[in-house]
């Protein structure tokens, strides 16, 4: 995923940069809730952009979304709601 990506390089800009020792687990927290930000953020650009293929009538960009939309929410374990 592209998030995914971008976390691995500014890791390794980071780690470039790192002045003192920061304890690991700083390290993985902060990604965890970075990639929880980005996840929450594609969810409302999602809803979004079906709401825009609805008022178009637009039914094959309308099911693409929808899907990538559940699939980005089972993924996290999250439950389907109207």
């Amino acid at each position: 995923m592209l998030a995914q990506a971008a976390c691995m390089r500014r890791r390794g800009y980071l780690e470039k940069q790192q002045i003192f020792p920061v304890n690991p687990l700083f390290s993985v927290l902060a990604e965890l809730v970075l990639d929880e930000v980005l996840r929450l953020y594609r969810i409302e650009q999602l809803k979004k952009e079906i709401d825009d293929a609805l008022l178009s009538r637009d039914e094959e960009k309308f099911l693409k979304l929808s899907t990538e939309l559940r699939m980005l929410k089972y993924e996290h374990g999250q439950k389907e709601k109207a």
